[in-house]
């Protein structure tokens, strides 16, 4: 918002969120609409550092972002420890995609 407002209507910004969880090698998809009945893998190609088959989500405001985090994060594999009832054994990976479009170069 900050941007297009400093723009004054020339730039336009665009926000895709993506989140995985990588738990045991693997690396999972916690946007998936198949994610509460089973958990759906992806592959991450390191010769152009992509991942493939996951899904990517256009935000418009914080509060969506906000929310998709939060649904990644009751997606996440959680195990209980002798220490942690409720212990993460994974990483979460969230990431955020900006596309900024200049409205004069069109």
């Amino acid at each position: 918002r900050e941007v297009e407002a400093f723009s004054k209507g020339q730039s336009e910004v665009g926000i895709k969120v993506e989140l995985l969880e990588i738990y045991n090698e693997q690396v999972v998809d916690l946007l998936s609409p198949d994610n509460h009945t089973g958990r759906k893998n992806v592959r991450i190609s390191l010769a152009n550092h992509t991942v493939e088959g996951n899904r990517v989500v256009m935000t418009s405001t914080e509060e969506e972002c906000m929310g998709l985090l939060e649904l990644a994060q009751k997606r996440r594999c959680v195990k209980a420890t002798s220490s942690n009832s409720k212990s993460s054994r994974s990483h979460l990976v969230f990431t955020i995609h900006y596309h900024l479009s200049d409205h004069q170069a069109q």
